[in-house]
């Protein structure tokens, strides 16, 4: 553990009509004494946002892995073993404990289902693009990733 592990990370407050005031204040100052950016949510909220910021790239990169170990050639045998850095920096997260992302899915399965449906459209229109080779629109779609990218890097600085 290192003594800065909370230092300016995020910390969701989730209170409810029944959580007492001081409860809630004293856990707010409990994480604000570790140096983290305390902030309350809604439980609905939390869920949304985080179905789509925390959930869903968790069930990505399991997919992924998945799909990539399904990939085999006569020459290499599984190709995993062909893998570079790119795969495992999108995949680092399917590291994560399986049956407590297991849970997660099954408490915010609402939001997991809506975010995973959301993306396997992204994905579609990608292939479409791929297909009809409309390369001009798949250029226009991984330029807009790549700014929504540099907007998420520059917020967490």
């Amino acid at each position: 553990a290192h003594k800065d592990l909370y230092q300016g990370a995020r910390c969701i407050v989730t209170p409810t009509d029944k959580t007492h005031a001081p409860a809630l204040q004293q856990i707010m100052e409990f994480w604000q004494r570790l140096d983290m950016q305390v902030e309350t949510l809604p439980a609905e909220e939390h869920d949304y946002i985080y179905g789509v910021v925390s959930h869903l790239p968790h069930v990505v990169a399991f997919a992924l892995m998945n799909t990539v170990a399904e990939g085999k050639t006569e020459n290499h045998g599984e190709i995993l073993s062909m893998c570079g850095a790119g795969l495992r920096d999108i995949t680092r997260i399917a590291s994560s404990h399986p049956a407590m992302w297991r849970d997660i899915c099954m408490q915010n399965k609402e939001n997991v289902l809506l975010w995973v449906d959301r993306f396997q459209k992204n994905l579609q229109s990608i292939q479409t693009m791929i297909q009809n080779e409309q390369w001009d629109t798949l250029l226009e779609t991984f330029d807009s990733a790549n700014a929504h990218r540099e907007k998420l890097v520059g917020s967490n600085k």
